[in-house]
């Protein structure tokens, strides 16, 4: 049942302009800064602070100004929610899970074979960016995300993403979330082609590593729109602190993100604001990929992008005292992450 994907003309695009959301956002910095007696904060927590829907962000700093000294220690665990996301192990560990956690379905996880052959059928056996015929049924969300597992010390010290979630996002967008991975959390799967997309290799890479992100931009029945952004690099690395004042940098324009760039099938180099269009003739047998978990997956791609969790720092000391959180911890928990499949992260709320 296929139904291959349409391209559509690129159009100027932006992420990352001046706004009048912007100059609300600049404002409830400013009052955080004062909060908090700072004006520079740990990147990972920076990053979420420019994603952040306002009405969230409006919020947290409410709590942060009641208790400042609360706010600094949940900024402190935040180094973990964009590695959640991309999987990414630590460089010093030897590990067979890669960053790219949202690869084709050959992993160690079981899956249906229909899901993903209806997945490959619903995007005409092509890349739904580019059109190429060699593809990959790739995850929307990280399929380690979804395996329940036993608590351990080193897990419990760490809050579960859903949690660090609803710090930065309005609850009902992270109930909808919720929901879109399975209706019942106890049981949630990925074995649906709502959560599979076909991408070719390297457009795949890029995307699990925040170089690029979809915006889904609107659906019906039968198609669904998305936007493509590369995703620049910032100048800070994953453990700088960054002034509370930055603004992360435009996406307009580009047409590549750290050398990494691509083509459509017919040779035209992406640039950001390239539209493609997904379609499906029959929505009831082969849906089209969720839109909400697009937006999810939008939202934690620029997270990541801001985090440079992608770019480890070659000069970076593992026993600096100088951190301002428990890095070695959390690289820890990771590399058990990546070494122990029945150990891994999971969106779900640990048993306790």
């Amino acid at each position: 049942m296929p139904g291959a994907p349409t391209q559509l003309p690129q159009i100027t695009a932006d992420v990352g302009s001046p706004s009048a959301a912007d100059a609300d956002r600049d404002a409830l910095m400013v009052r955080l800064g004062n909060a908090l007696n700072t004006r520079a904060v740990p990147t990972s927590f920076w990053e979420c602070l420019q994603v952040a829907d306002l009405s969230a962000l409006r919020t947290f700093i409410q709590e942060a100004e009641a208790a400042p000294r609360l706010c600094e220690m949940v900024s402190e665990t935040l180094y973990a929610l964009p590695r959640m996301w991309c999987q990414k192990p630590p460089k010093d560990r030897s590990s067979s899970c890669s960053s790219s956690s949202r690869s084709n379905l050959s992993d160690d996880v079981p899956r249906p074979k229909s899901a993903r052959k209806t997945a490959k059928e619903r995007d005409g056996g092509m890349c739904v960016v580019t059109g190429r015929e060699e593809v990959q049924v790739c995850h929307i969300l990280p399929s380690c995300l979804l395996k329940k597992k036993k608590p351990t010390d080193l897990t419990r010290s760490i809050p579960d993403m859903w949690t660090m979630l609803s710090l930065f996002f309005d609850n009902d967008d992270v109930i909808k979330w919720k929901n879109a991975v399975s209706p019942n959390l106890s049981e949630p799967t990925d074995s649906i082609p709502q959560n599979l997309i076909c991408l070719s290799s390297s457009v795949q890479e890029d995307w699990a590593e925040g170089y690029c992100a979809f915006k889904p931009l609107r659906e019906s029945e039968r198609e669904l729109e998305c936007e493509f952004h590369w995703l620049p690099r910032e100048g800070h690395g994953p453990t700088d602190n960054v002034d509370l004042s930055k603004h992360p940098s435009s996406t307009a324009g580009l047409s590549s993100s750290a050398g990494r760039f691509s083509h459509t099938f017919e040779g035209d180099r992406i640039e950001s604001g390239f539209r493609f269009v997904l379609k499906t003739t029959d929505p009831e047998t082969h849906p089209l990929p969720s839109f909400t978990l697009l937006q999810m997956s939008w939202k934690l791609s620029r997270i990541l992008a801001l985090s440079a969790a992608a770019v480890e720092d070659p000069d970076l000391d593992d026993d600096d005292e100088s951190e301002t959180y428990d890095k070695d911890l959390i690289d820890k928990w990771m590399a058990e992450v990546s070494d122990d499949d029945d150990n891994e992260v999971s969106l779900q709320e640990s048993d306790t």
